[in-house]
């Protein structure tokens, strides 16, 4: 899932935008998503994690979202529009 975000953030297929959100808690999204730390294991693996005293949901609830797009096709929105 994280190769898949940082794929689609880096050639532009996904974005966010640069907020602060309030509620429920103050956070940064950008500031949320380049918390998160990776590590190379010595038997290979990436290991993920993020400081203590933070949390890392709104870093996992993107990429889970980005995620599930992977399989989606590319709509036609002129297609669809109405009159």
């Amino acid at each position: 899932m994280v190769s898949r975000l940082k794929q689609r953030t880096n050639n532009g297929q996904a974005c966010y935008p640069h907020l602060i959100m309030e509620k429920p808690y103050r956070t940064d999204v950008c500031g949320e998503l380049n918390m998160e730390r990776s590590e190379l294991r010595k038997d290979g693996a990436i290991a993920l994690s993020h400081p203590c005293g933070t949390q890392d949901d709104v870093f996992w609830s993107i990429a889970l979202g980005v995620y599930a797009t992977v399989d989606m096709k590319e709509i036609d929105l002129d297609a669809m529009r109405f009159g």
